[in-house]
């Protein structure tokens, strides 16, 4: 496995999930294990002392959980990748994908953004 981490100095977690075309947040306030359903969603991160929030988001292929810590400290956001047995010359890649913007409607710029990086294709060979 490949642990991806993200350590941001954030007041507020959001597991966000698009479901056909309505958005929907959850708060994380604790330490949570979010396995992979192969249901798209992203992470927002309101960042501290700023009007912005940090938004990652990785197609739902590409991870196999997320590993969401949110304490006094800021956020922490940790993607799995690759838990699965993969024979020998077999190629595998995962995306992460990253933004900053403004705080206000950001949950619904979130979902925007999941929705344009949803036919990129990553070239595998050069």
């Amino acid at each position: 496995q490949i642990a991806v981490t993200s350590l941001v100095p954030s007041e507020e977690l959001l597991l966000v999930t698009v479901s056909g075309s309505q958005p929907s947040a959850a708060r994380i306030d604790s330490s949570q294990t979010i396995p992979s359903t192969n249901e798209d969603c992203c992470i927002v991160s309101r960042l501290r002392g700023v009007p912005l929030s940090y938004i990652e988001i990785m197609p739902a292929g590409d991870f196999h959980a997320i590993n969401l810590r949110a304490g006094g400290n800021g956020a922490a956001i940790e993607w799995r990748l690759f838990a699965e047995f993969l024979e020998k010359g077999v190629i595998r890649r995962a995306r992460v994908h990253a933004a900053i913007v403004p705080r206000e409607n950001d949950i619904e710029i979130a979902a925007a953004c999941w929705q344009s990086i949803g036919g990129l294709e990553l070239q595998l060979t050069p």
